[in-house]
């Protein structure tokens, strides 16, 4: 008795492939490949639930009706985007492994939402901030430097955790920071 494995047109194949460049060659982030897989694999389920069982089978219009059936769920219009970015993102890669013909997600657009202004500190918001640490120990002192960086220079929480002492060139006064994508700036 032999397995036969499944197709690699089949959307689990597909899928895993995909996954899998993300996580080797694309080096994301865990928390992103998190999301990416969940929102594909809510995708599959979708397409599974409408009789497509092949990446080659989806059209653009199964596209457009996941996008609809997730604002009629109510997704925020960033929920939404985020689907239709991992979605495009296996169908691209799909096409350019030729195990579909086409990119059906090419030209679909998400709907486009005014996204809220961030709520900043006022200075005294920050003094307070700044104030907590204990700066007289250790601990404190390093507290107090992580919240001063972080508010001084706009680095995400994730960049600030993930940074080695020799990101810091205490001569020159400036941190290196990879940020998303692995792309690096000087703060």
């Amino acid at each position: 008795m032999s397995l036969t494995p499944p197709p690699p047109d089949s959307l689990p194949t597909a899928l895993d492939r995909y996954l899998d460049h993300l996580r080797v060659e694309r080096a994301l982030m865990p928390a992103t490949l998190e999301s990416y897989s969940r929102d594909l694999r809510e995708y599959l389920e979708w397409l599974e639930s409408q009789g497509i069982l092949q990446i080659s089978q989806v059209g653009r219009l199964h596209v457009l009706a996941h996008l609809s059936a997730l604002h009629a769920r109510g997704l925020s219009r960033a929920s939404q985007a985020r689907h239709l970015a991992a979605v495009r993102g296996l169908h691209r890669f799909a096409a350019a492994e030729g195990v579909a013909p086409a990119d059906p997600s090419d030209g679909v657009e998400a709907s486009r939402g005014s996204r809220p202004l961030p709520r900043f500190l006022v200075v005294d918001e920050v003094d307070r901030l700044l104030a907590q640490p204990d700066a007289r120990t250790p601990p404190g002192a390093r507290d107090r430097a992580m919240l001063e960086l972080l508010y001084a220079s706009g680095l995400r929480v994730s960049e600030l955790v993930g940074l080695p002492l020799t990101a810091v060139d205490a001569q020159l006064g400036i941190v290196r920071v990879r940020g998303k994508g692995g792309k690096e700036r000087v703060v």
